[in-house]
């Protein structure tokens, strides 16, 4: 009986391309992360304990140290465990990372507070125009 072929990796996906190994943000991570917590006010051991109180379940500063080292690649934070530490350390530095990665931004504050109100004025312009279209439509 013959082996099933490996599907090929599809490097086009979602409406943006990329190349093999782009998509490794393993390092980007890291040092996202330890920018966060140099510019944190808070200890190693406090940014643990808050997170831990957050997720509801240990969180040390051994782990935080392996996530903010690139040469402990094997150890990443878990996705789950990511708005705890941006919430703590007040640092969006590692949604940045991930954002950029998928061909986005992330916005927050005040720049989320200025789309909302393009999304916003932009619906208003829509709703106008239909009134408008329907008024002539009734004489």
């Amino acid at each position: 009986m013959a082996k099933p072929q490996k599907p090929s990796l599809v490097t086009q996906q979602l409406g943006f391309e990329f190349s093999l190994g782009e998509m490794c943000i393993s390092e980007g991570l890291a040092a996202a992360i330890s920018a966060s917590i140099k510019a944190c006010k808070l200890s190693r051991y406090q940014i643990a304990c808050q997170m831990s109180e957050l997720l509801d379940r240990e969180i040390t500063k051994s782990m935080i140290d392996h996530w903010s080292s690139t040469s402990h690649s094997e150890y990443r934070i878990p996705a789950d465990a990511i708005p705890a530490f941006c919430q703590v350390t007040k640092s969006t530095k590692v949604m940045d990372v991930l954002a950029a990665a998928c061909c986005g931004a992330f916005a927050s504050g005040k720049e989320l507070q200025q789309l909302e109100i393009v999304r916003m004025e932009a619906k208003i312009e829509r709703y106008q125009s239909r009134v408008e279209q329907l008024k002539k439509g009734l004489k």
